[in-house]
């Protein structure tokens, strides 16, 4: 799959003109990105989201496999939100072609409270980065958005997993027709590729 970062001025029209059509961090999320509808016939996993804000309208629509992981309950038994809740409790025996993940992988969110003390979650940014390579596909993508700060992940740990990194924005959330606001300049784009 060839992602390519699009040119802010791009961005910001693409963004502008979806009216809404999909959830805000759906919209914002595709507006960044050109080459997501190379996605048919694609197995892809979303790491978290909510019922009425994920990517599965999008990916739906242009033909692939989602399914969508999340620590939440699923009391509208949606079809695609997978039994295990936490991603690491996925089988490995079933790897995906492209994995998002939206405020998943930043300080605050996956396991961590504000003081960034682990509470109860004894996972190591190695430990996340190993189990998303054994959940991708050869030559499969990751894609990690941010919301208030960067990516928990630094490019030395990501290559260490074995993932090429092919593009790192930062900022990524909070966008308008100005730009991006000025609280969210620490919000980021990870997209990484599986190399072994």
């Amino acid at each position: 799959m060839n992602l390519t970062l699009l040119p802010l001025e791009e961005r910001k029209k693409r963004f502008l003109s979806r009216g809404n059509k999909f959830d805000f961090v759906s919209d914002l999320f595709l507006a960044h990105l050109g080459g997501l509808e190379q996605s048919a016939g694609k197995k892809v996993l979303e790491i978290g989201g909510t019922d009425d804000q994920n990517l599965h309208d999008f990916f739906s629509s242009v033909g692939a496999d989602y399914s969508n992981v999340r620590l939440e309950q699923n009391p509208l038994a949606l079809l695609y939100v997978l039994p295990q809740r936490d991603f690491f409790h996925l089988p490995e025996s079933i790897a995906y072609d492209l994995i998002v993940s939206l405020g998943v992988f930043e300080r605050y969110a996956h396991g961590h409270d504000k003081q960034m003390r682990n509470y109860g979650c004894k996972r190591t940014n190695r430990e996340y980065l190993e189990k998303l390579w054994r959940l991708t596909n050869p030559s499969g993508t990751n894609i990690i958005g941010t919301i208030s700060d960067p990516c928990l992940f630094s490019n030395e740990e990501i290559r260490e997993a074995g993932f090429r990194l092919t593009i790192r924005q930062r900022p990524f959330y909070a966008f308008d027709s100005a730009g991006y606001s000025s609280f969210d300049q620490d919000s980021e784009l990870v997209v990484m590729v599986k190399e072994r």
